[in-house]
């Protein structure tokens, strides 16, 4: 703790011309509105201060206790300066083509830190540093980022970069939720779902008055704990309105409640109007992050880390109103290891999405920013040294496919230009910052065919709604109700020659004849569900909608940056040529690159088929479920490999599977090899030299203990 109090820190003079520092809460907190009314009293008291900038998420849960603290301290609300992250940035970006100096006033920014430090966060957070900086030429700065956690150190190792000191480390000292703090509490360990089901109805049957169960991210633990006559109740993800989560927080339910919660959710409002509160939770979740043990992004069981198991056990402590009791259900855990509890265990760092999902987007957008920025050394001061690996891997990448590339100065900057560029960096959004489907978007075509850009457009939108998953094939190929041949006949629209290609093309085929038959998924029976005349196939209406909506969301961004094309209706698009066909596949390829696989038959068992990711070199075990049997393999050749594409992988412990894979022409590869070797600097490599994963394969610091994994492939 710093002698130095925020008080004494924002005063001119006090330390620094230009300082950084962080201001951290507790997670138990139960207004964090306090927490803000507290900063901003202390702000605003100091008159030095001519410029106050708050930057937060666009969310309205992150952004309302902002907005209420700056009232309850006495200010008037419109005269708050609260940026969202997309517009800071923007606004940064405009600074820096102004000549001009952007303040000559003593100047503080306060940036609300999301712990999962998503992409959107991170740029604001490197925008700000490097902004503080500049104006810092000109008058006092002050730049305080804000959390319920330690300061985040990719802060600390950006004030490193400027040339500072370490972020001065600030604490509030709420202690208000202690006056809440159920009459009794306990915590309870389970070995299994079973168990808890035990623990928890052998509890309930003493209690008497309103409770209500917490369960995270586990259905099945819901439906295990046979409480048929309670509500059972789900909050989705994304969450849906804010009103109705609060209603139920609030106690506005009639009966006794279980609230399945999903994966990261964080209340905006603490528990209010229960008698006895119970907690379940778990050590292990599902995700998709990037698999050191494969070397791409894999969806697997990881353990949650430190942090993320303080904010579990935060629901635990944040009540509006005082329960007479509250139970705390560890499941898979068969007793307190040692003498730290479940929420004091767990790997140290945690999975942020800027350095797990979304390190591709980042780098490029980052380099995209031209001299202001050096690229190489702010996107490395939000990698954890130990997974450095992960860094170079996608540096490796970018530059393969184009994306990026090195200037004669050893400087990462973009490797597109122009209208690429543009729409690369427009489409990032809304796709969820894949750069995969980014640039699949984002390449120019040489006939400027509109029906292929519209073609491209519907595929990414479909990928990221899904996929292949927003259809349900266990009668229809599972059971064999229908034939692959019919349900690839049963697919419409400009992509319909490729049909036979893979998952990819028939999931866009069958979404296309599913939107033509509902009129664009107005015309939903009564029973909600989405079937077709003649096939037993069924689709996702959830999905299915959602990849209408990204489809006119994506069409509707580019066209602010000039690139427009001309929506027809489903029913009246017509088939790609030859030559286009050809063209958007080599597009695909490029896009997916790095996640190109080889495909053999067995030379036994002409039925068996062997899978190598070219990247990794690891071994697949094969297709998922249904996936399987919507792949026509009768087109893999018996001497030669044939190559494949997919989006997304799946590991059970040792075994590797494919969620989707798509067919590429042999000759797009030849053709790719030849024109870009220069790429890696090799004139003679092939393409199984041309695509690497640096680092040997590990298990995943976050892993199951023990897991069984194979390093034979590599």
């Amino acid at each position: 703790m710093n002698s130095l109090t925020l008080s004494d820190w924002v005063t001119p003079n006090s330390v620094d011309r230009v300082d950084f520092g962080h201001y951290e809460y507790d997670p138990n907190t139960i207004h964090t509105a306090e927490v803000w009314r507290d900063i901003f009293t202390i702000l605003s008291a100091q008159k030095g201060i001519t410029s106050l900038i708050v930057v937060s998420s666009d969310a309205g849960p992150r952004q309302d206790p902002i907005r209420r603290g700056w009232e309850m301290c006495g200010q008037d609300g419109d005269s708050l300066v609260l940026w969202t992250y997309g517009l800071w940035f923007t606004h940064v970006k405009s600074c820096w083509s102004d000549p001009e100096p952007t303040t000559n006033d003593n100047s503080t920014f306060v940036i609300d830190i999301d712990p999962l430090m998503k992409i959107d966060c991170a740029i604001a957070l490197m925008a700000a540093t490097h902004f503080a900086m500049d104006t810092a030429l000109h008058s006092m700065t002050r730049l305080l980022t804000v959390s319920c956690t330690d300061v985040d150190q990719a802060f600390v190792r950006l004030s490193q970069h400027h040339g500072l000191a370490p972020p001065k480390i600030f604490r509030h000292d709420g202690t208000s939720w202690y006056d809440t703090q159920p009459g009794r509490s306990e915590t309870i360990y389970c070995e299994s779902t079973s168990e808890v089901a035990e623990r928890f109805n052998a509890k309930i049957g003493n209690l008497e008055g309103k409770q209500i169960v917490l369960v995270f991210h586990s259905v099945a633990v819901a439906n295990k704990l046979n409480c048929d006559d309670w509500a059972c109740l789900h909050i989705r993800h994304p969450p849906g309105p804010k009103d109705e989560i609060e209603k139920v927080f609030n106690g506005q339910v009639k009966a006794n409640a279980i609230l399945v919660l999903p994966d990261r959710f964080h209340s905006p409002v603490p528990l209010s109007g229960f008698d006895h509160v119970h907690v379940v939770v778990q050590s292990k979740v599902r995700r998709s992050s990037f698999d050191f043990a494969v070397g791409q992004t894999t969806s697997f069981l990881q353990v949650l880390s430190i942090q993320e198991r303080s904010e579990l056990r935060s629901f635990f402590h944040r009540f509006g109103s005082r329960p007479s009791t509250a139970t705390f259900y560890v499941m898979d855990e068969q007793k307190k290891q040692g003498k730290y509890d479940w929420w004091q265990q767990g790997p140290l760092v945690r999975r942020q999405d800027v350095w797990n999902r979304t390190l591709g987007a980042f780098m490029a957008i980052v380099a995209s920013l031209g001299p202001n920025v050096d690229p190489v050394a702010a996107v490395q001061c939000f990698v954890p040294e130990g997974v450095f690996t992960k860094y170079l891997t996608m540096a490796y990448r970018l530059q393969t496919h184009g994306i990026l590339k090195w200037n004669e100065d050893e400087r990462l900057t973009m490797g597109l230009e122009g209208r690429e560029l543009a729409a690369f960096l427009t489409v990032l959004p809304f796709v969820d910052h894949d750069y995969r489907l980014a640039y699949f978007i984002a390449q120019d075509s040489p006939t400027g065919s509109d029906d292929l850009l519209q073609t491209k457009v519907q595929l990414a939108a479909v990928i990221n709604s899904g996929g292949i998953s927003m259809f349900d094939f266990e009668t229809s190929l599972g059971q064999s109700a229908d034939t692959l041949q019919k349900v690839v006949s049963a697919c419409t629209g400009y992509s319909q020659p490729l049909s036979d290609q893979g998952n990819m093309w028939l999931a866009l085929g069958l979404w296309k004849r599913f939107a033509h038959h509902t009129n664009s998924f107005q015309n939903i029976p009564p029973s909600g569900a989405l079937e077709l005349p003649g096939l037993y196939v069924k689709a996702k209406r959830s999905l299915c909608f959602k990849a209408f909506q990204s489809w006119w969301e994506i069409s509707s961004a580019l066209a602010t940056c000039g690139i427009k094309t001309a929506q027809k209706r489903f029913g009246d698009e017509s088939n790609l040529s030859t030559s286009e066909c050809y063209e958007i596949q080599s597009h695909l390829f490029r896009a997916y690159l790095s996640q190109l696989t080889s495909c053999c038959r067995d030379r036994s068992q002409k039925d068996v088929f062997e899978f190598l990711d070219i990247s990794s070199k690891r071994t697949i075990n094969g297709l998922l479920g249904a996936s399987v049997a919507s792949i026509d393999f009768g087109r893999i050749p018996d001497n030669k490999p044939a190559f494949g594409i997919y989006h997304s992988l799946i590991r059970f412990e040792a075994e590797v599977y494919f969620k989707d894979w798509t067919m590429i022409p042999p000759r797009i590869v030849t053709t790719w090899v030849e024109q870009f070797r220069h790429r890696v600097g090799m004139p003679r490599l092939g393409i199984e030299s041309m695509l690497r994963t640096d680092g040997s394969p590990r298990p995943n610091y976050d892993g199951i203990y023990n897991e069984v994994w194979k390093a034979s492939d590599w």
